[in-house]
């Protein structure tokens, strides 16, 4: 009996040790503003930006162009703690965006248009994914999903 018990009490340290263990980039999935502001205000790399709509006008009378961008190596989102952004993607320069975080992981990016009201999905300090979900008042339907790296 007493080898039963130091066999099950030697099994709970080890599994209790080896289950605990950290999560080395954990996703931050409601990040406080503090958070969210230092995590986010560096240089990311675009890995992917997707577009897809249906039948969706934007405020200004525009179509969005569906579809999916692979980032190239001199793309990037650059915050930072000032509130400001830079972007250039696909060859194009949107210097001196703002960008405004919201409460419930929201994040407005200003850089063309003002409407422009997100979700971030995914933050840590490798990964981030912000998403789009819009309505036009003809019915239609745009998403876009972002896509960055560190």
């Amino acid at each position: 009996m007493k080898i039963v018990k130091t066999f099950l009490l030697i099994t709970c340290f080890f599994l209790s040790f080896y289950s605990c263990k950290k999560d080395d980039q954990p996703t931050m999935n409601k990040p406080t503003d503090t958070d969210t502001l230092t995590t986010l205000a560096k240089r990311w790399k675009i890995v992917k930006d997707s577009v897809s709509s249906n039948n969706y006008t934007t405020p200004r009378g525009g179509i969005p162009i569906p579809g999916v961008y692979y980032g190239v190596s001199d793309d990037y989102y650059l915050f930072d703690s000032s509130y400001h952004v830079n972007v250039h993607e696909n060859g194009h320069d949107y210097p001196n965006g703002i960008y405004k975080l919201l409460p419930g992981s929201q994040i407005i990016i200003d850089t063309t248009d003002s409407w422009y009201v997100g979700d971030i999905k995914t933050l840590n300090n490798v990964d981030a994914i912000i998403e789009w979900i819009r309505s036009s008042s003809n019915g239609g339907t745009y998403f876009r999903r972002l896509t960055l790296t560190k």
